[in-house]
């Protein structure tokens, strides 16, 4: 997998914050192990009405599907957590929309199957009121 961290117009402003982005992004490959490419751009943001500061953008590369998250905040390190937030997010939900079944019940276990058949291995009694 290609991580690349850069700025627009500017550069990363620390080697801290690299490594903060890539770290990050890193644990996306445990939604989709197929991703090929990561790109991270950091900038200003010059808007006399927003005056939040720094605007991250990822991109995800994996084989067909790209996906994009972006977030402004005051803080580099917070607005790098919210777009990989979102981020997980997304690839989450793709991977539960292309499997057919929540991430949680990938693995085979279905809560509900499993309680019907315990209860089906018990003896059933009946009564009867007179």
């Amino acid at each position: 997998m290609n991580v690349t961290v850069h700025g627009r117009h500017h550069h990363v402003p620390s080697s801290s914050l690299k490594e903060l982005a890539t770290e990050k992004v890193l644990r996306l490959s445990r939604f989709l192990p197929a991703i090929t490419a990561i790109d991270v751009e950091m900038y200003g943001e010059s808007n006399h009405k927003h005056n939040d500061g720094y605007v991250v953008e990822i991109t995800v590369l994996a084989g067909g599907p790209t996906f994009r998250a972006k977030a402004t905040a005051g803080d580099p390190g917070s607005c790098i957590d919210m777009t990989a937030h979102q981020l997980s997010r997304q690839l989450r939900e793709f991977t539960e929309k292309r499997s057919g079944r929540p991430a949680h019940l990938a693995k085979g276990r279905h809560p509900f199957r499993e309680a019907t058949q315990d209860a089906a291995r018990e003896p059933m009694i009946a009564t009867t009121a007179r």
